[in-house]
């Protein structure tokens, strides 16, 4: 059938498409594990999730009972994280304390938004897509010493530490970074705090629109080409296949994570006893060199490996002696 003028004009457009931050973090990590997510084939589901689920989800009620004025809504929040979910409940407000004793510490004042929700056009709808939407909800932004500046808090609810090293590089950090850029043009410098309720502690990181902006934009956008592909690449290495939810269904995974999923106290218990069998290995070893010597395998060498301040036993590479050639 040809396609005329008129139906091309009378086309209706094509649905937005939305994508969170939790997808397309996935997605910049490793495509098959978001796929396998999407695609229902594995559930992202742990009690660590659930109490940052939980803890959103009373801060949302809290906000929407209070009409968003400030010092009730910290009253509230505190009097409702008895109510959270009874078998997480002291996960909940374990990890949601140190942020109300934050929140009373802050002037009223400077509060652009708890619970806030942003979403910005990344790339506009054509005949073969609709619109590309992202959105994110940031926990806690405060104003700046000038409408130049602002201030971003997330709180972490769960058991990983972040340094400000990582605070720089984290994709949330990309992500929640440039949508603020793009929403609030004025804005030229973003103080970032991921406030780690477990431990107490904080992470930093300073974003600069001039620096950063369309190094971001570039990370994003890689990220949306390989999410709009729907991609199924793997990237396996061992900090991330040792606790990704898709390891017993992934080609891809690298051997020792798929153990470590299965049975993580059984590895556990087995890392102790090779720890053990090592250190007895060890003691027989340097037993054998205070009566007999030093040990070799070719240039690999069990013996005395002397510094500056103690001797010790170690396993080192024998390289040869350096010597001067120069006049021979």
């Amino acid at each position: 059938m040809t396609t005329t003028i008129n139906d091309i004009l009378n086309r209706k457009p094509l649905d937005a498409q939305v994508y969170d931050r939790s997808d397309l973090e996935k997605t910049s990590g490793c495509p098959f594990e978001a796929k396998a997510i999407r695609d229902g084939k594995v559930k992202d589901v742990s009690m660590l999730a659930d109490v940052g689920i939980e803890g959103h989800r009373l801060l949302a009620e809290s906000l929407e009972s209070v009409d968003e004025n400030y010092l009730d809504l910290v009253d509230y929040l505190e009097n409702e994280l008895p109510t959270a979910r009874p078998d997480i409940q002291p996960e909940v407000i374990k990890s949601l304390r140190g942020a109300t004793e934050e929140l009373r510490k802050i002037d009223p004042g400077r509060i652009i938004g708890i619970e806030k929700q942003y979403s910005t056009e990344f790339l506009k709808a054509t005949r073969n897509h609709g619109a590309i939407v992202l959105t994110c909800c940031q926990d806690l932004l405060l104003a700046g010493k000038d409408e130049t500046v602002v201030i971003l808090f997330d709180w972490k609810t769960g058991y990983k530490r972040r340094t400000s090293t990582d605070a720089q590089s984290d994709f949330q950090t990309c992500f929640y970074s440039w949508i603020l850029f793009r929403e609030l043009p004025k804005v030229q410098t973003i103080h970032f705090f991921y406030e780690q309720t477990r431990y107490g502690t904080r992470a930093y990181a300073k974003l600069e629109r001039e620096r950063d902006y369309y190094n971001f934009e570039g990370r994003i956008q890689e990220t949306v080409r390989l999410r709009m592909e729907d991609s199924n690449e793997a990237w396996p290495g061992m900090e991330k296949c040792c606790w990704c939810c898709v390891t017993a269904i992934c080609p891809h995974v690298v051997g020792e994570a798929l153990e470590l999923n299965k049975d993580k106290e059984g590895y556990l218990n087995q890392y102790i006893a090779l720890k053990a069998r090592v250190a007895a290995i060890e003691r027989g070893m340097k037993a054998h060199c205070k009566k007999h010597g030093e040990i070799r395998s070719g240039n690999q060498v069990f013996g005395y490996k002397e510094t500056k301040k103690i001797v010790s036993y170690k396993l080192y590479v024998d390289k040869p002696d350096k010597t001067n050639n120069e006049d021979e």
